[in-house]
């Protein structure tokens, strides 16, 4: 008797070939040589380098604007608060003019007094150029007191005014708007100011308006004489 059992067919296992042809291909493929693994590390070595230097230069170019944009707020600041403090000066100059002529007034008014007016022991009587009843000093001690604290303020700030009178002329402090003959003074002295000058630190923002002193025409001719007239004279006697 036949066996009927049936043996199932067999079949070739699927994908075998094709592992099998991977798995070779990739024993076949190159394995970098030490001199192109050297060659490629040299590269990203030079890419880094590169990379490095872009960013310092890129922070050093950061660190300059910022230096430089400090400078240039610090600078304009220092301009306004310049030109406020110079706002401050006309008042200031108005006050001591006004002292000024307070104590001229006070000072005419006491010459007039002694002059032709009967005043009595005591003074009560007494006027002051402005014709009151001696208020002159009080109101000039009043406008002296306010003058003197805008001053200080202004100081306190690094606002000092210039010095001019007696001084040798110089440029960059003052500017002459006037020359005048005098034998009184040596040439190039200022011997009148005309409207102050004011400086913060070493840094002038106004130049003082002057009056420069120079050598009168007639001594000049003398001197370019020398004693020439003088033997003229002794001849002709």
């Amino acid at each position: 008797m036949k066996d009927a059992s049936i043996h199932p067919p067999v079949h070739p296992q699927k994908g075998k070939g094709k592992d099998t042809d991977d798995g070779a291909e990739a024993h076949t493929k190159k394995k970098p040589s030490a001199k192109e693994l050297e060659k490629r590390v040299l590269e990203l070595e030079s890419e880094l380098a590169s990379t490095k230097d872009t960013l310092l230069r890129t922070q050093a170019d950061y660190q300059n604007l910022l230096s430089r944009s400090r400078r240039e707020v610090e600078k304009e600041k220092a301009a306004i608060k310049e030109k406020i403090l110079l706002r401050f000066t006309e008042p200031l100059e108005n006050l001591e003019r006004a002292l000024a002529e307070l104590d001229a007034a006070k000072g005419e008014g006491a010459e007039s007094c002694a002059g032709t007016c009967a005043c009595g022991a005591n003074g009560a009587d007494s006027k002051d150029g402005f014709g009151g009843s001696g208020k002159t000093e009080s109101l000039a001690s009043g406008v002296r007191l306010v003058a003197s604290s805008l001053e200080s303020i202004l100081r306190s700030e690094g606002l000092e005014p210039i010095s001019t009178i007696g001084e040798k002329f110089d440029h960059n402090r003052h500017h002459a708007i006037m020359r005048t003959e005098t034998p009184d003074h040596e040439e190039d002295t200022v011997v009148a100011e005309i409207k102050k000058g004011y400086r913060v630190g070493d840094k002038v923002v106004q130049p003082a308006l002057v009056v420069v002193a120079v050598k009168p025409k007639a001594e000049d001719a003398r001197a370019e004489s020398g004693t020439g007239g003088a033997d003229e004279c002794e001849s002709d006697e």
